[in-house]
This record gives C-alpha cells, structure tokens and sequence, in this order.
C-alpha cells in the first residue's frame, strides 16, 4: 500500500541509510540526540539540529536551531532561529562536508506531496498468524465434538456406518489440518528466523550506536580533561608570572631608590661645581662690566657734545621753519576769522527768517485749528470729542450738557440717536498742541483740568440739568426772543428768569475771560477791540446753541461742522514744525 505525504528525500544513489524523514506531525525535530524526531548519527549534526513545524496554510516552516555547522537552503546558509518557508524541491543542506573536496553528506529535497509505500511491521505479521492457527485448531475441536454428539443421538447401526464415515472423514480432515499447520509452523519459522535476524541487525545497530555514542563520550571526556589541565597550566602560568611580576616590581623599587639616590649625589656634586663656576662667572662679568662702563661713558660724553652740536644747527633751522609755518597759520587764521563771521551773520539771518516762518505758521496753523477743530457750544479745540448718528462733532460734556435740556443736534436738529467717541480726533489734537507755545499747552491743559472736574460734577449730578450750558440756555431763551415769534419761557415764573438771566450772565462773563486769555496769548496780534468781540460771539454762540427758532433768526445760521474729507486734509497738510 502506498500513501501520499510531505517529506525530506535524501538526494544520491545507494543511500539507504537515513532516506526519507516523513513530516507526518505538527513538528518534526532533526538532530543527533535521542530525543529527537529523526536521529542522524554524525558528527557534523548538532543533539538538535532542525526544527520543522507546519503552518496554519498547510506550508511547512524550516529553523536552525542555532547549529554549529548550520542549514543551507539551495546554498544559501539561514540565519539561526529565523523560519524559512520551504518550497517545493527546495535542497536542504544539514551540516558541511567533512572534507573541502567531498560533497556534503546529508543532502535533502523536500516534496509537499509524494507517494511513500506503507511498510506493515513483523510484530504485527506474528501476532495475526499465530491467531489466525489457533482459530484453525479450536475449529477442528469444535467439528470433532459436534460429530461424537451426532453420533450418539444415531442408531447403532447407523453409528456404525456414520461413525465409519465420519472417521474417514475426520482423519482426511486431520490429515489436512496438521499439513496445513506444519506449513504454517514452517512459514512461522522462517517469519521468526527473519525477524530474529532483523532483531539481531538492530542490536548490532543499537551496539554500533552505543560504541560510537561511548566512543564520543570519552572523546569529550578526554576533551574536558584536555581543557581541565590546560586551564590549571594557564592558572600555574599566570602564577608564576604575577611572582614574576612581583619580583620585578620589588627589583624596580630598588634600583628606582638607588639610581634616585645616586642621582641625589650627582646632583649635589654637580650643583657645588656649577656654583664655583658661577661665582668666578660673576666676578668676571662684574669686572668686564666695570671696563664696559667706564668705556661707554667715555665714548657717551663724546658722542653728547658731538650730538649737541648737530642738534643746536638742527634746533636753529627748525626755529626758523617753525617761524615760517607760524607766519602762515596767522595769515590763515585771519581769513578764517573773516569767512567765520560772515557764516554767523548769514545764519543768524537765516535763523531769524526760520524762526519767523515758524511763528507764522504756527499762528496760522493756530488759527486754523480754532476754525476748523472748535466745538460750536463752548466755542474751544473739542476735548473728548464725540460723534452724532448726524456726523456732527461736539465735545463730551457740551453735547451731554445739551442733552440735558434738548434730544437734537444743536446744529441741524437731527434726534440724537448715538455718539461714538472720536479717539483719532482727540489723538490728532494733542499731537498738534504739542508744536504749540508753552502759554497755548498751558491754556489747554487748565481747560482740560476744568473740564475733567466739570465732567465729574455732571457725571456725580444727573438729576438736573448743569449750571452751564442749561442756564445759559435758559437766558438765552429768556433774553433772545426773534420778532414774530413768541418766548418759549412765557408761562414759567419769575424766579426761573431771574435764574436763567444771572447764569447766562455768569456765562458770558467766564467766555469773556477765556477770550481775552487767548487773545493775550496770539502775542499782541489783535487789538482792543478784538479782546470784547469775544464775549459777542461767545454770547452769539450760547444763544445759537438753544434750539429756538427765535434764536436762529436773531443770529443767522451756524457754519457746517468739518466733513471727514477736510479733516483728512487738515492732517496731511498741516504737519508740525521741527
């Protein structure tokens, strides 16, 4: 019978020793050990030379077991304990040859399937004839007993005949059955003869085995003691050359203290002679400087009145260029003076004009400020400068003082809806009054100083309306009635028109004051009458500022704010002066 299986085949001709490692389970183990899988009895196999071990796949999985003469795959050695998946008709090489010029021995080819006889084992063969002949015997009992009974229950004349019968029958029967059994034992006999011999064969394997497995032992006995005595050779020579070493060591010592001790005499002999030398030395050279002064000092007084008398020539002809040069700086020097005096002249001039252009436009650019960047309510440069939904501009606490007294813009009465604080404004204005004269920073910050308190009494008071701009109002619309219309105070009381009347009084009379401040400031450019023309407009602009119709036709219409595209005009145009 034959069966299909993976296998290693062994590769030659007359190879029947070792020739064929079937893989018919998980792992399959290749070595010279008696553990293993498939046993080789080489000297070139390690106890465990390969593992082989099947895969979920079905594919088969070859790793060195860290041999000592390794595993070659198609002539190419694999790394120890890193798998190889063979491949059929992979050659695999287990171990090296023992000589350069044979070919290696255990050489393999792997087949994933191949046809292999099924060889039945003698044992077995044994144990089914023997079984089988004494199935024959008990047969042959059993017919014998079966006929006697028969014969019993017969006649006698009928036992007679039958029992004539049946004993010949019985006898041929006997005759068969102990032919039969004598082939069998002699069959038998062979079988075991052979089987003797086979079993005689494996012994002698066996023996030859254990002859040569006793032989490797006492080789790696006798290897061991090799080693044992030449590991004590090597420990008996490291010891005697550590004495060695000792005893070079002390012979070292000494002779490294005989040899200092000798140096120590040398040095000492050699250091009395050298300073015997050095003192003769010294002597030597202190009287051969002696001579060399006394020689030098002559010839040094000689070469000093030589000396002095060149350098006396030298000295007159330097006076007298020194004289020449002296002539020419003076003359130089005065020329210089002139040109001096007239560049201060010119620069003075021209620092006159500078300073003069600058005051110009300076006040010019004052004035500028004052027309363009003025809060129509109190008439100064906006402080806190807030923005209507209107575009119009007025300062924080004018506008919130209006507010008070009217919800329109004071100059198109437009209802006030938000204000937006102008913070470029403010930021441009204080970068201009900073090129301003101190007396103009000094006015604006005094404003600002009233103004911050002012802006802290209303923000402290917003019950009723401020004592400023609402009196001021108040008289006005008191006062300043345009014809044709009648007075918006007719039906309040007397007391209320006193009051209206000596705020807007009190009002005039600060705008007065603020006015002649400036005016005294501009450096004497107005005269006395533009000194009490303020205190006009100031009035006019109060009384502009009350939303009445009879006050817009007593004063004329207000000027438009500045638009945003003039401002941007003012900015790039009017730069400060250096």
């Amino acid at each position: 019978m034959t069966e299909v299986v993976p296998c290693l085949l062994r590769v030659g001709e007359n190879l029947k020793k070792y020739r064929i490692f079937k893989l018919d389970r998980d792992q399959v183990t290749i070595g010279r050990s008696g553990e293993v899988t498939y046993a080789i009895l080489s000297n070139m196999i390690s106890r465990c030379h390969a593992v082989i071990d099947r895969r979920q796949d079905g594919s088969w999985d070859l790793t060195d077991k860290k041999s000592l003469n390794g595993i070659y795959v198609n002539g190419r050695q694999l790394v120890p304990f890193e798998a190889y998946t063979m491949q059929e008709g992979d050659l695999i090489q287990l171990g090296v040859a023992t000589s350069p010029d044979a070919p290696a021995e255990f050489i393999y080819k792997f087949h994933s399937a191949l046809k292999v006889r099924i060889e039945k084992k003698g044992n077995k063969r044994l144990k089914t004839e023997i079984s089988s002949q004494k199935d024959t015997l008990s047969a042959s009992e059993n017919i014998e007993s079966e006929s006697e009974t028969e014969l019993k229950r017969k006649k006698p004349k009928e036992q007679e005949e039958a029992g004539d019968s049946m004993s010949k029958v019985l006898r041929e029967q006997m005759e068969q059955a102990q032919k039969e059994q004598a082939l069998k034992e002699a069959e038998y006999q062979a079988r075991l003869a052979q089987m003797e011999k086979l079993l005689k064969e494996k012994e002698d394997r066996q023996m030859e085995v254990q002859q040569q497995l006793e032989k490797e032992r006492q080789e790696k006995e006798s290897q061991a003691k090799e080693v044992e005595e030449l590991r004590q050779k090597e420990q008996a020579i490291l010891q005697e050359m550590q004495d060695k070493q000792d005893e070079l060591e002390k012979e070292r010592e000494q002779l490294k203290q005989k040899m200092q001790e000798e140096l120590e005499a040398n040095l000492k002999d050699r250091e009395q002679t050298l300073k015997s030398q050095l003192s003769a030395q010294r002597e030597a050279l202190l009287n051969e400087k002696k001579q060399v002064e006394e020689n030098l000092q002559k010839e040094m007084e000689k070469a000093l009145e030589e000396k002095n008398k060149e350098l006396e020539k030298e000295l007159q002809e330097q006076k007298k260029k020194l004289e020449q040069v002296i002539e020419k700086k003076e003359l130089e020097q005065k020329i210089l003076e002139s040109q001096l005096n007239e560049t201060k002249e010119e620069s003075a001039t021209a620092k006159m004009q500078a300073l003069k252009a600058r005051d110009d436009v300076l006040s010019n650019f004052v004035d500028l400020m004052e027309m363009e960047l003025q809060c129509t309510i109190c008439n100064e440069l906006f402080i806190k400068a807030t923005s209507l939904n209107c575009a119009h501009v007025f300062c924080k606490l004018c506008i919130n003082q209006w507010m008070k007294v009217k919800k329109e813009c004071p100059n198109c009465r437009t209802p006030i809806t938000s204000q937006m604080q102008a913070l470029a404004l403010d930021s441009y204005i204080d970068r201009m009054v900073e090129n301003l004269n101190d007396d103009l920073k000094q006015r604006r910050a005094e404003l600002l100083e009233i103004r911050k308190v002012e802006q802290m009494k209303f923000d402290g008071v917003k019950a009723g309306p401020s004592t400023s701009i609402a009196s001021a109002v108040a008289g006005s619309s008191g006062g300043v009635v345009a014809p044709g219309r009648a007075p918006q105070g007719a039906a309040s009381s007397s007391t209320t028109a006193t009051t209206s009347s000596n705020s807007s009084t009190s009002t005039v009379r600060t705008s007065s004051r603020i006015s002649q401040r400036r005016a005294r400031t501009r450096g004497g450019r107005a005269n006395a009458t533009a000194a009490t023309r303020p205190a006009v407009s100031t009035t006019a602009s109060v009384t502009r500022a009350v939303p009445s119709a009879s006050v817009e036709e007593a004063t004329g219409p207000m000027a438009a704010p500045t638009e945003a595209s003039r401002l941007v005009w003012l900015v790039h145009s009017f730069t400060p002066c250096c």
